[in-house]
């Protein structure tokens, strides 16, 4: 009991400052718990207080009393391995949810615990981050971003057809169905950027797959001496990695990947009597 009374003691000296950013900040705000939520921090404090050590104890007929000392610069220095391991942990658990995302084809969730699990770890970004896990050791940090490389590499966007024909039989108007793939599924709600390339100042427009993995994309209303074009599709990797609170993360994470493009050439038909001529392809 003195030594209970000792730990309680020394950790009531320590001075706790809560995040902004924390939770607990978020509720004291609201409800105007400070009180309850320092002592609450200051109870967790002392159950982590393991490297303390027994200097003196003292006693009479009455009374017990027991000296506890602890070295700050100690114990800030085994919070700080506690706080990393917790980190990693948390990241490496992103990791093996993710990695069964990836395998049930849900790209996007899986790709969002990754770059998560990655971000968690920016503060060790620098150092040397060998996880033991059961199945192996890995390098964390490196094993998450190579799993956002891999899924992003991986990406197949396919159509059964290479040319977007315009003839006045459809009015200048037309579609085409892409697919977007990854190992064999077809990847649903995942955004797509497209634009054509006949008007200089056009801006590209953005679809996501349906359920089965498909968009289609539509243009309409062109004039009949519109020269050939392209069309022009590729995946919106920069929404996928989004992260409010890190921006930074998605041109840190897509840097370098290649980002595959489908085009396809306009083939334009002119009907003069009975005779179609068809426009040779640029």
């Amino acid at each position: 009991m003195a030594k209970k009374n000792a730990l309680t003691d020394m950790s009531s000296e320590i001075t706790v400052n809560i995040s902004g950013e924390s939770f607990y900040h978020t509720i004291d705000n609201n409800f105007d718990y400070s009180e309850e939520f320092q002592s609450m921090v200051r109870s967790t404090f002392k159950e982590e207080i393991t490297d303390f050590e027994i200097v003196d104890s003292w006693e009479n007929e009455n009374e017990f009393w027991i000296f506890t000392r602890i070295s700050k610069s100690e114990h800030t220095k085994i919070l700080k391995i506690l706080k990393r391991q917790k980190v990693l942990d948390q990241s490496y658990a992103n990791y093996k949810t993710g990695l069964t995302y990836r395998t049930e084809g849900k790209l996007a969730d899986a790709l969002d615990l990754f770059s998560k699990g990655l971000l968690n770890m920016k503060e060790y970004w620098s150092e040397n981050n060998l996880y033991i896990a059961g199945t192996g050791n890995l390098f964390l940090d490196n094993a998450l971003y190579e799993q956002i490389r891999r899924i992003c590499s991986e990406l197949e966007l396919i159509s059964s057809d290479n040319t977007f024909n315009l003839s006045y039989k459809n009015g200048f108007s037309n579609s085409v169905s892409i697919a977007v793939k990854n190992q064999g599924h077809y990847i649903p709600n995942l955004p797509v950027f497209y634009k054509f390339t006949n008007r200089p100042y056009a801006r590209e427009k953005k679809l996501y797959t349906n359920p089965d993995g498909i968009i289609t994309i539509h243009g309409e209303n062109f004039k009949e001496d519109t020269r050939n074009f392209e069309l022009k599709i590729w995946v919106d990797y920069d929404e996928l990695l989004k992260n409010d609170s890190s921006p930074e993360i998605s041109e840190l994470l897509t840097a370098g990947i290649n980002n595959k493009m489908l085009s396809f050439l306009q083939v334009r038909h002119i009907l003069v009597g009975r005779l179609i001529f068809l426009c040779k392809r640029s």
